[in-house]
């Protein structure tokens, strides 16, 4: 009976543990696809969400300072978004010959993004941890 019960609790451990590795896993595989696609970009299109209207260009240097800005490595993945509305689309660009690579929506809040990777990620919310405001002022000076 005793012997049972230990069996029982071993399994128990190994199933919790293997449940929190593959959690672990897929979360760290997002974060780097996120972090590759970024750091792969080099050029940055900055559009209003609502109506689509291309604000901005940049091109490989300031590409590099715009994602620099983002600080995508302070970012916590979310299930949340308080209701935000959508106001600023980054699409992410490899070259300048390129689809566009990933796409980066920031809500009016500026305490969330939503992100989408082609082919890796579809839409992953994740909470920025950090002030966008001198990143929008950026933004909103180019308009």
């Amino acid at each position: 009976m005793k012997k049972s019960f230990i069996l029982k609790l071993i399994a128990i451990i190994l199933l919790i543990t293997l449940v929190i590795s593959i959690i672990l896993f897929n979360s760290d595989e997002h974060v780097d696809e996120v972090k590759k696609a970024l750091d792969n970009t080099k050029i940055v299109k900055i559009y209003n969400y609502q109506t689509k209207e291309l604000l901005d260009t940049y091109d490989v240097k300031e590409s590099k300072d715009i994602i620099k800005e983002l600080k995508y490595d302070k970012w916590e993945k979310s299930d949340k978004l308080n209701g935000d509305e959508k106001v600023y689309l980054l699409k992410l660009y490899s070259d300048e010959d390129s689809e566009d690579i990933a796409e980066v929506t920031l809500f009016e809040s500026h305490e969330y993004v939503s992100v989408l990777v082609y082919d890796k990620i579809d839409n992953e919310i994740y909470k920025v941890n950090h002030d966008l405001k001198d990143f929008l002022k950026r933004i909103n000076a180019n308009k």
